[in-house]
C-alpha cells in the first residue's frame, strides 16, 4: 500500500511542534508519521491500515532496533483526532495526546505480525530503526527518556527499558543506562529540541568512561551492602557514585554495576539509578539528596518502599558479600 501524499517536514523543532505541522497539511482520513531514522517493511502501511477500525485513532507498530531489539514505535494516526486535540509543549507530547483522545473515546491498538522464522522477540515489527548510536546520540536520547518515564510516573517503563539495556551486547548500552538514570532527574518540563544539547555532564561521562583509575572492591561492597531500606541503598549508592567520580574509576563502577546485576536483589534498579546518578555530582549533599529521592519517590511502587523488603536486602547483602569474595578470589 503506497501513500497517496508524502509531507516532509524540516527544520521545525521541538517534536510536538514538527507533528502538528504535519498533521495540518494532510488531507486524507489517516497518516503515518515517519521519523528519519526509520526504515519501513514493504506491509508497513496496510498492516497499520487494516488495525484502523471505526473509533481507533492511532495504531501503533513496533520497530527492530540495534541496542534495544524491538522498540517503540510507527505510528498511524486518524486525521480527524487532530480537529479536537494538538499535541502539548510537554516533555511527552506524544504519549499526551494519546491520553487526551482517549478522553475523547478514541481507542489507541497495536499492530500484530507474527512470524515463526525469526527471533520471537522480533515478532510484531514492521520496519527498522535505524539512528547514529554515537556517544552525544545515545546520551540526549537516553536522559530525555528518563525524564520522560518520570513524567508519566511510569517505573514498570523504565525498569522494562533498563533491563532491555542491560541485556544488550550494544556498544553503547552502559552509557544509555547511565544517561536514562540521569535523566530521571532532570527538571524540563517542556518539550525539548532535537538535538537536545550535551553539554558538560556529557563530555565529563563521556571522558569517565575511558579512565582507568584504581579503587578498592572492598570499598565498592562496603558501600552497597549495609542498605535497610530503598533510602539508604540508593543513598549508598549515590555516594559511591560521588567517589568513583573523584577517582575516576570507571573499571570499579563497572564492577560495581555488574555486582548489582548479578545480585538478584528486588532492588536493583533503586541502586542503579543511585549509582549512575553519583556520577553527575562533584560532591555530597543531604539536601540534594532528599530532593533527589523525592523525585525517585513521584513514582516508585508503594510496595518498594515499604518495610518488609529488609529481609531481602538482608538477603541482597549476604549475595554481594559472596559475589565480592568469589572476585577477590
Amino acid at each position: 500500500m503506497p501513500p497517496a501524499e508524502i509531507i516532509l517536514v524540516e527544520n521545525v523543532t521541538p517534536f510536538h511542534k514538527a507533528l502538528n505541522l504535519g498533521a495540518s497539511r494532510v488531507r486524507t482520513g489517516c497518516f503515518v508519521e515517519v521519523d528519519a531514522d526509520m526504515i519501513l517493511d514493504e506491509c508497513c502501511f496496510q498492516a497499520l491500515w487494516q488495525c484502523m477500525l471505526p473509533g481507533v485513532g492511532i495504531v501503533m507498530g513496533f520497530l527492530r532496533d540495534a541496542l534495544v531489539g524491538r522498540t517503540c514505535c510507527i505510528k498511524m494516526f486518524r486525521k480527524e483526532c487532530f480537529h479536537h486535540v494538538q499535541l502539548r509543549d510537554s516533555i511527552s507530547p506524544d504519549t499526551d495526546f494519546a491520553e487526551d483522545i482517549t478522553r475523547l473515546g478514541w481507542s489507541i491498538v497495536y499492530a500484530l505480525r507474527r512470524e515463526d522464522d525469526v527471533d520471537k522477540r522480533l515478532w510484531h515489527t514492521f520496519g527498522q530503526h535505524r539512528p547514529n548510536y554515537t556517544p552525544s546520540y545515545t546520551y540526549t536520547k537516553h536522559l530525555i527518556l528518563g525524564r520522560r518515564y518520570r513524567y508519566r510516573t511510569d517505573w514498570g517503563g523504565l525498569r522494562w527499558h533498563l533491563g532491555e539495556l542491560q541485556r544488550s551486547s550494544h556498544s553503547s548500552s552502559l552509557l544509555a543506562q547511565i544517561a536514562m538514570a540521569h535523566g530521571v532527574f532532570l527538571k524540563e518540563q517542556t518539550d525539548l529540541p532535537r538535538p537536545y544539547p550535551t553539554g558538560e555532564d556529557f563530555r565529563f561521562i563521556e571522558g569517565f568512561l575511558a579512565n582507568e583509575g584504581a579503587y578498592d572492591l572492598r570499598k565498592v561492597a562496603t558501600l552497597l551492602v549495609p542498605a535497610r531500606s530503598p533510602k539508604a541503598l540508593f543513598r549508598n549508592c549515590y555516594r559511591l557514585g560521588i567517589d568513583l567520580r573523584k577517582h575516576n574509576a570507571f573499571p570499579a563502577f563497572e564492577r560495581g554495576i555488574r555486582l548489582l546485576e548479578q545480585s538478584g536483589q528486588p532492588l536493583v534498579w533503586v541502586a542503579k539509578i543511585g549509582l549512575c546518578h553519583g556520577l553527575f555530582s562533584q560532591s555530597y549533599s543531604r539536601t540534594q539528596l532528599e530532593e533527589d529521592y523525592d523525585k525517585l519517590c513521584e513514582f516508585l511502587p508503594r510496595e518498594t518502599l515499604s518495610r518488609g523488603l529488609r529481609g531481602k536486602l538482608q538477603h541482597f547483602a549476604r549475595r554481594l558479600r559472596d559475589s565480592v569474595s568469589a572476585l577477590q578470589r
